[in-house]
């Protein structure tokens, strides 16, 4: 019990139990996140994470400085200064938002930058989408499933990529509610 107590103390206990978590829950090590990081940048430019036209409409400054149509500067700002002003780059999916919703995942990663913003991306199109969890402010992918038997019907109670591309798609041009 002594034994015990000493290698609490001194941390080594906590590091165990926090990388036997990481594992079972499938939240990578600090140091796969890094690598992850450094190998994924283009994350950003996933469909379920950025869209060039729903951001240049989201942001007036944007179409002033750029015009409504230049799709081109709003990537560019999207990759420069976008992501770490915590600005939505799609409607279903924001980064800080994700982050300070999952206190799990803003403990793991953090909220206030780039990298962490990155691996809650990373988190958002590994798990999060399946988990169904809430992308944005703007939908939660459960709440739409349930309140949209026909969309359920269709791509199934619990396929929650299925219920964010019906509501990018059709539902948001229909009126339908992301939620509640």
């Amino acid at each position: 019990m002594k034994l015990l107590k000493t290698l609490f103390s001194v941390g080594v206990i906590p590091v165990i139990a926090i990388s036997f978590l990481s594992k079972l829950y499938g939240v990578p090590s600090a140091t796969a996140q890094t690598q992850q990081i450094a190998q994924s940048e283009s994350i950003i430019f996933d469909p379920y994470v950025f869209d060039a036209k729903y951001y240049m409409s989201l942001y007036q400054d944007l179409r002033e400085e750029f015009g409504r149509n230049n799709l081109s500067a709003a990537t560019t700002h999207w990759k420069k200064y976008g992501l770490q002003e915590s600005r939505q780059g799609h409607p279903a999916f924001n980064a800080k938002y994700y982050l300070e919703k999952y206190p799990d995942l803003a403990a793991n990663f953090g909220t206030v930058n780039r990298a962490a913003y990155i691996r809650g991306i990373n988190h958002w199109l590994t798990y999060g989408i399946r988990e169904c969890r809430q992308g944005s402010a703007n939908f939660d992918p459960s709440y739409y499933l349930a309140n949209n038997p026909d969309v359920a019907r269709v791509y199934g109670k619990s396929n929650c990529k299925g219920a964010i591309d019906h509501w990018i798609k059709y539902g948001i041009k229909e009126g339908r509610r992301g939620t509640p």
